[in-house]
C-alpha cells in the first residue's frame, strides 16, 4: 500500500497489521506540521571535518 493518505484510524491499523515493517508518514503540508530529520549522515554523505 503506497501513495494513499487517510485519517481513518481503522485503515491505519489495518495497514500496520498487514505490513508491520511499513514506514508510515505524515502529510506535513496538509496537517500544518514541520518535520525535522535528525539522522546522522554516513559515508560519502557525512559532513567533512565532523567526527
Amino acid at each position: 500500500m503506497t501513495g494513499w493518505a487517510t485519517t481513518d484510524m481503522d485503515r491505519v491499523i489495518a495497514a500496520g497489521t498487514h505490513s508491520p515493517a511499513a514506514n508510515p508518514a505524515i502529510a506535513c503540508t496538509s496537517s500544518g506540521l514541520l518535520a525535522v530529520d535528525c539522522d546522522i549522515a554516513k559515508g560519502e554523505f557525512a559532513l567533512k571535518g565532523t567526527p
